[in-house]
């Protein structure tokens, strides 16, 4: 990966952003610190044992820090595979995902690859303030992963194959975080400078999953690679083919190497994304997520330039 495209990726340490999701995350969730948090230069901006509040957001966002801060901090129900799992299996219970599992015939195939999911103490505490600020993209979150080990299972991934799986499909947002306010609103125009900041999420999200230090390269390849598409048009490398886009289980195929799904596995998987479409024709690229691009061919439609993120 060259210098230029890690660049583009957002610095963890001092986004203002994140930053603000976090303080505003404080006002109704304890969160502490557990260590002092130093600017880079060494000022000592909160003591351990800190309560985190919205107040601290003009202080610590004036200065570079030292650290991500949220390598410094505590946060009361944080989320960890006990809860992942109790999310997961009520999101299965329920239309669109019910159908994924009556397609397996148990919603524990499913889960099972989750009870092995390695999660630090950032990884879970960005998946806290996700749940927290952005219950939204927690829930796409979910399904994504669920949806891409339906398809691993289908494609015949063993269950050890699916846990690196899981963690590509559920980590390949946390980059959204990172990005404005501005880019909730569906009626937001890419243009310019913001083209950027949304060409950069995903290489935010991977260097996440490289910092955690938990996860493969393979992980890193699929969160980094989860807007390709298999023309080329896709961001932050516009990759084009099977052939150029690195091996591994990718959050959008839902494969391993160049497996491809039945026609049968295609359909349900539009469906249960759309919620009430039977045919991957009726599912719009915006509504049917990356299944529908599967039944079309593709690798997931995602957010393009002239689009806001989904």
């Amino acid at each position: 990966m060259t210098d230029t495209l890690l660049e583009a990726g957002t610095s963890a340490t001092d986004n203002p952003n994140y930053l603000r999701a976090v303080t505003d995350m404080s006002e109704r969730c304890a969160v502490v610190t557990q260590d002092a948090i130093y600017s880079a230069n060494g000022i000592k901006l909160v003591e351990k044992g800190a309560r985190i509040d919205s107040r601290l957001y003009d202080r610590l966002v004036q200065h570079k820090l030292r650290e991500p801060i949220d390598q410094h901090l505590s946060v009361e129900n944080v989320v960890n595979v006990v809860s992942l799992l109790d999310t997961a299996r009520t999101l299965c219970e329920k239309l669109p995902l019910l159908r994924l599992v009556q397609a397996l015939g148990s919603p524990e195939r499913l889960l099972a690859p989750l009870r092995f999911l390695p999660l630090t103490g950032p990884v879970a505490f960005k998946l806290t303030v996700m749940r927290e600020q952005r219950p939204e993209l927690f829930r796409h979150s979910l399904q994504m992963m669920l949806v891409s080990l339906f398809l691993g299972i289908k494609n015949g991934m063993s269950e050890r194959d699916c846990v690196p799986l899981a963690a590509a499909a559920l980590l390949h947002d946390v980059g959204v975080l990172y990005m404005a306010p501005a880019w909730r609103d569906p009626q937001n125009k890419v243009t310019g400078i913001e083209r950027k900041h949304l060409v950069a999420h995903p290489i935010t999200a991977m260097l996440m999953v490289r910092d955690a230090q938990v996860y493969s390269r393979a992980v890193e390849d699929a969160v980094l690679e989860h807007h390709e598409r298999m023309d080329g048009t896709g961001y932050p490398r516009g990759l084009a083919g099977g052939a150029d886009i690195a091996p591994g289980p990718h959050p959008h195929t839902g494969r391993n190497g160049g497996g491809v799904l039945r026609k049968s596995d295609r359909h349900a998987c539009a469906a249960a994304l759309a919620g009430a479409a039977s045919e991957p024709s009726q599912v719009s690229s915006r509504s049917g997520g990356p299944c529908a691009a599967l039944a079309a061919g593709g690798t997931g439609p995602g957010p393009q330039p002239g689009a806001a993120h989904g």
